[in-house]
């Protein structure tokens, strides 16, 4: 289960925009209209949102020296095409694409908090890598900081029918991180 304690309400702005009704007619004969409503429009990064993901990344990766990362649009489509993807809460938890071995074209992290507190959230594993830098439990951070990681792009949908916040926020990067026995950057 992910802990949200601490979060702000930055994401907010973001929901709120995007949980649009949308109303559709739908002609089902000539001279006959049928009005439906869809559900609320699934959440997507904003602006706003990806520059503080971006922002947010590189401040963590300037703290360890670690070169800034940039954003990346095909990265932050097939990460925004997973979090729109039922597969990646199925059975009511956040499901990687694939397993580390099999898409290692690009490196992927997935939270269930919102866009604005998931890098934070990523972030705090910092405290148990300086710890134990190879513990499992510290592998959003490791991906976020490290050191031959060179772009990075998110997407992100609300009402995921997951545990916690119902978000599913997913980044990809390119190199990828995370290579078992590696550290992401020299101590």
């Amino acid at each position: 289960m992910i802990g949200l304690s601490g979060t702000n309400n930055r994401w907010m702005r973001g929901a709120a925009g995007a949980a649009i009704v949308v109303a559709a007619t739908v002609l089902s004969a000539p001279g006959s209209a049928v009005a439906t409503t869809s559900a609320p429009a699934p959440a997507q990064l904003s602006p706003q949102d990806r520059d503080e993901m971006l922002a947010d990344h590189n401040r963590a990766r300037a703290a360890v020296g670690v070169p800034a990362l940039v954003w990346d649009d095909a990265l932050a489509a097939e990460a925004q095409a997973w979090a729109n993807d039922p597969a990646s809460t199925a059975g009511g938890e956040l499901r990687h694409k694939e397993p580390f071995e099999a898409r290692n074209r690009h490196g992927e992290n997935m939270s269930g908090a919102p866009p604005a507190d998931a890098t934070d959230q990523w972030v705090s594993e910092k405290a148990g890598y300086d710890v134990n830098p190879m513990d499992p439990a510290t592998g959003h951070y490791r991906q976020v900081a490290w050191n031959t990681t060179q772009r990075v792009g998110c997407g992100a949908r609300s009402g995921a029918p997951i545990r916690g916040a119902g978000w599913v926020t997913v980044c990809r990067y390119d190199p990828p991180g995370n290579w078992p026995g590696q550290l992401p950057y020299p101590a």
